[in-house]
């Protein structure tokens, strides 16, 4: 038989399911094997997915369905038995529900048969029109949401009706509209989870649980760093966020650290030639999402700036590739612009490392010349994976990090200092 099966592929280390957000082909359609035939939301991103080989596709699931990860998303049929399945006499397994338990048996309908509906594509990002009644059958009005929208509030059993007109343009009813009269709601709601929030939960418990976590603190002066900053901006060089200074910082100490670019793996412990940070992203107050900035050692303050810019946007609009997620030594989490003082993070699952880092404070110290002077730091956190982090590796790490930040000057490109 020449029947192949199209599944859910993993395309993050805490991904368990997504769901099927669009067909982009009707079923019992050709298709090449490059082709992309459908889109999945994950947690994090929204991912296409190739039809892997030529053939007909016959879908295994609807628009909507959550799927587990492996779970057949459709068969691609070639040879003799597309005509063996177009004439009723080959019968495939399916669930149009897209439980794991349920798994009705179809088959084609006969060639008499008139031919099945379409099913339309769904895209997320663009609105859809939909007809709402409202007082009577003759009050009718057209009603602007997107698809997630219209899922969200389904989820938290709100009517789009009451939410019009919504905060997108033209009046769209987006995901903000229904957080926000989820949030403004009297009574308390159950709501659904979403896949990120479930992911993330997935994702915490499996790290507290696997992961031998250990914690050190220090505080970092950050005097030298704000009067670099200063000094950009009076020669007219716009300085990028702190976030920046801190990505670079710490890739900076990596480069220096040997014993922090390791992570734990199936087969032992995996030494990585070059720095691939994690930068800790909110979406809203219950998504957080962690892309990876990679090789920061071989970008200017001003690249890895842009780059963290355009991170938060695509998380923001889920756009997010899955080799985007994936690879990450170890992660910055920065609540510093929140007031808090100090954090202690825990570690994403297959990383072995994760920096905190609270407010800047000020507070009396003693300058280098022996004087009490006013003093701007902050307190920063690393969380460790004990198996392949030893604490002095862990101490040398946030010591080198402390060292970069309170001396600028090695942000800079060493090459270019020294020739």
């Amino acid at each position: 038989m020449s029947i192949s099966e199209l599944i859910l592929p993993r395309t993050s280390d805490a991904m368990s399911e997504a769901i099927l957000a669009a067909w982009l082909v009707d079923d019992e359609s050709e298709v090449s094997a490059d082709d992309v035939v459908a889109e999945v939301e994950t947690e994090k991103a929204m991912v296409e997915v190739l039809a892997g080989n030529d053939g007909l596709l016959v879908k295994a699931v609807q628009s909507g369905a959550t799927v587990e990860v492996g779970g057949v998303l459709a068969f691609v049929l070639s040879g003799a038995d597309i005509n063996e399945y177009r004439s009723g006499n080959l019968k495939l397994r399916t669930d149009q529900s897209g439980s794991a338990d349920a798994a009705p048996s179809i088959s084609a309908p006969p060639t008499s048969a008139p031919p099945a509906s379409q099913e339309t594509h769904v895209d997320l990002d663009a609105p859809a029109l939909i007809e709402v009644p409202l007082d009577s059958e003759q009050d009718v009005r057209r009603l602007v949401s997107s698809p997630l929208a219209r899922k969200l509030a389904r989820e938290a059993g709100l009517d789009l009706a009451k939410l019009t007109p919504g905060s997108g343009p033209g009046g769209r009813i987006v995901r903000a509209d229904i957080e926000s009269a989820r949030t403004q709601s009297a009574e308390t709601q159950v709501a659904s989870l979403t896949s990120r929030q479930r992911a993330m939960a997935t994702a915490m418990v499996q790290s507290t649980t696997s992961i031998p976590h250990f914690s050190i603190s220090r505080d970092i002066s950050l005097d030298s760093l704000v009067q670099f900053r200063l000094q950009m901006k009076r020669v007219e060089l716009d300085p990028p966020s702190l976030s920046a200074f801190f990505v670079r910082a710490l890739a900076v100490a990596m480069l220096d650290t040997p014993a922090s670019r390791v992570s734990w793996v199936a087969d032992g412990i995996a030494t990585h030639p070059d720095s691939a940070i994690g930068v800790a992203i909110a979406d809203g107050d219950s998504d957080l999402v962690v892309p990876v900035i990679r090789q920061a050692e071989s970008k200017s303050l001003w690249s890895i700036g842009k780059e963290i810019q355009a991170l938060g946007d695509d998380v923001r609009d889920r756009r997010l590739r899955p080799d985007q997620l994936k690879g990450a030594i170890g992660t910055i989490s920065n609540l510093g612009m929140f007031g808090i003082d100090a954090l202690t993070p825990i570690i994403p699952p297959g990383q072995t490392f994760i920096i905190g880092i609270g407010q800047s404070r000020k507070r009396l110290a003693y300058d280098s010349a022996g004087r009490i002077a006013e003093e701007t730091y902050m307190t920063v956190t690393l969380s460790g994976d004990h198996r392949v982090l030893t604490g002095l590796g862990a101490a040398r790490l946030l010591t080198e990090f402390a060292t970069v930040c309170e001396n600028p000057i090695l942000l800079l490109d060493r090459n270019t200092l020294m020739t």
